[in-house]
C-alpha cells in the first residue's frame, strides 16, 4: 500500500500525457489513460483519489466522461479536474454542471495543479466525513419545509434581513432561507469593496463554484445548465447545486422564489453599503475634528508653559529689583512689609491665572476624551 495520492490522468494526445505524468510521478502514485473508454474501464478495477480529465477528446469528451464517472455508486463523489484551453464562463458551467470540481487552463502550470489536486483531494475528504450528518441535515430540512410555506420562506427572510446590519450575518440569513427549500446553494455578496463566499454545506466553495460566482456579476440574470442554476445581480450571486428537474412545477416556483429572494438581497447589500460608506465619513470627519483638537490642546499647553515661566521669571526679577530699591529708601518696617504684602498678592495672582489655565487645559482634554468614547460606543 502506497500513501501517495493515487491521480488517474486522461487525454487522448500521447504527448500531454507523457508531460503530467513525468510532472506529477514521485509525488503522486500515476496511472495513464488514453481515452474515455480506457479511463472508465481503469476505474471500474482500481481506486483512486482524483482524475485528471481533457476536455476534448475524440472517443467522448471530458464532460461526457464526467457524467458516466458520477452516474457510477463507487465513483460518484471521486474529485475531477478539467484541464482545457476553453476557458470561457459557459465551458466552466458545463463542467460544472457535468460534476467538475475545478477547471484547469492550459496550458498548464504545474506547481497550480498540485496545489489544486491537494485542495481537492482534502475537500472530498471533508465531504466523506459530512455525509454521516447527511440523514439529519435532510430531517431538519423537511421539518423546516413542513413549518414554513414555500412563500412564507420569502417573507421570513425578508423579515430577517431588515436585521442583518453586515455582510456576514446577510449571508448566512440567505444560506439558512435558501435550505428550507432543501436546496444545496453557494452565494457571494459584493459590498462596497469586500466579497464574500459561502456555502450552505458549511464548506468553502470550490474554486470553480467562486469562479462561477465572480463571474455572476457580469453575466446573465439567471443561467442554469440542467441541475445547476446561477442566480445573478450587482451585488449577490447565487448557485444552487440541485435544482429539481425532475419535478417541472416546482423548478418553475423555486426560480421565481430564488430570483426575488436575490433582488431583495442585493437591496439589502445596497443599504448595508450605503451605510458604510456614511459611517465611514462620519468616522473620517470626527478623526479630523478630533486631530485638530488635539493640536489645540497642545499649542495651549505650549502657551501656558510659556506663560507661566515668562510670569514666575517676571515676579523674580520685579521681587530683586524691589528689595534693592528700598534699600535705597529710608522707609519703616511697616512700609517695607506692605511692598512685601503687594508682591505676595501679585505672585498669587499669577499663581491662580496658571491654576486657571491647567484648568482650562483639563477641561479641554476631557471633552476630547468624551467624544472619543462616544464614537467608540457608536461603532
Amino acid at each position: 500500500m502506497t500513501d501517495k495520492i493515487r491521480v488517474l490522468t486522461v487525454d487522448d494526445n500521447k504527448v500531454n500525457n507523457t508531460i503530467i505524468y513525468k510532472a506529477l510521478t514521485g509525488e503522486y502514485d500515476v496511472e495513464v489513460a488514453d481515452s474515455g473508454v480506457s479511463a472508465l474501464n481503469i476505474l471500474e478495477q482500481r481506486e483512486f483519489d482524483i482524475v485528471l480529465l481533457d476536455v476534448k477528446m475524440a472517443d467522448m469528451n471530458g464532460y461526457q466522461v464526467c457524467e458516466k464517472i458520477r452516474r457510477q455508486e463507487q465513483t460518484k463523489a471521486l474529485p475531477i479536474l478539467f484541464i482545457s484551453a476553453q476557458t470561457s464562463l459557459e465551458d466552466k458551467l458545463k463542467g460544472y454542471a457535468a460534476g467538475g470540481h475545478d477547471y484547469i487552463n492550459k496550458p498548464v502550470m504545474f506547481d497550480e495543479l498540485k496545489q489544486k489536486i491537494e485542495l481537492a483531494v482534502k475537500q472530498s475528504a471533508s465531504i466523506k466525513a459530512l455525509n454521516q450528518n447527511v440523514k439529519f441535515a435532510t430531517d431538519t430540512a423537511m421539518t423546516a419545509m413542513s413549518n414554513n410555506s414555500e412563500l412564507g420562506i420569502i417573507v421570513n427572510f425578508m423579515e430577517s434581513s431588515f436585521q442583518s446590519d453586515d455582510s456576514h450575518t446577510l449571508l448566512q440569513t440567505l444560506l439558512d432561507s435558501v435550505s428550507q427549500y432543501q436546496l444545496v446553494s453557494c452565494l457571494q455578496l459584493r459590498i462596497d469593496n469586500e466579497t464574500i463566499n459561502g456555502c450552505s454545506t458549511n464548506l468553502k466553495p470550490s474554486n470553480l463554484e467562486k469562479n462561477l460566482l465572480s463571474n455572476g456579476k457580469d453575466a446573465k440574470r439567471i443561467v442554469t445548465l440542467g441541475k445547476r442554476a446561477l442566480y445573478n445581480s450587482p451585488r449577490v450571486s447565487l448557485l444552487i447545486r440541485n435544482m429539481p428537474t425532475e419535478d417541472e412545477g416546482m423548478y418553475g416556483r423555486l426560480a421565481d422564489h430564488l430570483a426575488t429572494i436575490v433582488v431583495a438581497a442585493d437591496s439589502r447589500c445596497a443599504h448595508i453599503e450605503l451605510q458604510q460608506q456614511k459611517s465611514s465619513a462620519r468616522n473620517k470627519l470626527l478623526d479630523n475634528v478630533l486631530g485638530i483638537a488635539d493640536e489645540e490642546i497642545i499649542k495651549v499647553q505650549a502657551l501656558f508653559k510659556n506663560f507661566q515661566e515668562e510670569a514666575t521669571k517676571t515676579m523674580s526679577l520685579l521681587h530683586s529689583d524691589i528689595e534693592n530699591s528700598l534699600s535705597q529708601f529710608s522707609l519703616s518696617e511697616e512700609q517695607e512689609d506692605h511692598f512685601y504684602r503687594l508682591l505676595e498678592i501679585g505672585k498669587g495672582e499669577i499663581t491662580d491665572l496658571s491654576d486657571w489655565g491647567a484648568g482650562v487645559e483639563v477641561g479641554l482634554t476631557r471633552i476630547v476624551t468624551t467624544v472619543k468614547k462616544a464614537v467608540e460606543k457608536m461603532d
